[in-house]
């Protein structure tokens, strides 16, 4: 084999590889695209759970207000002397 047949094998190895790929990949958008249609459509059908308001710590914003205001009844019924 001369060198410029193995130029031309390499770059045929190169472009059915990049070829492949970008099937791959293309392939691989579409499935996406097609399943967030389907996700949309599917809402419907199953609607999302109400989300709760946290504080920044992560704690739902009712459930701190109940702490606080158990701490808040206990302080006040424990003063310290």
């Amino acid at each position: 084999m001369t060198i410029s047949e193995l130029i031309w094998d390499g770059l045929e190895l190169l472009a059915v590889g990049m070829g492949a790929v970008f099937v791959f990949l293309v392939i691989l958008v579409i499935c996406v695209m097609l399943m967030s249609k389907l996700a949309a459509r599917l809402e419907v059908l199953w609607p999302s759970e109400t989300v709760m308001e946290t504080s920044p710590t992560g704690i739902p914003a009712d459930h701190l207000a109940a702490i606080s205001a158990a701490v808040h009844r206990y302080r006040s019924t424990h003063r310290p002397n």
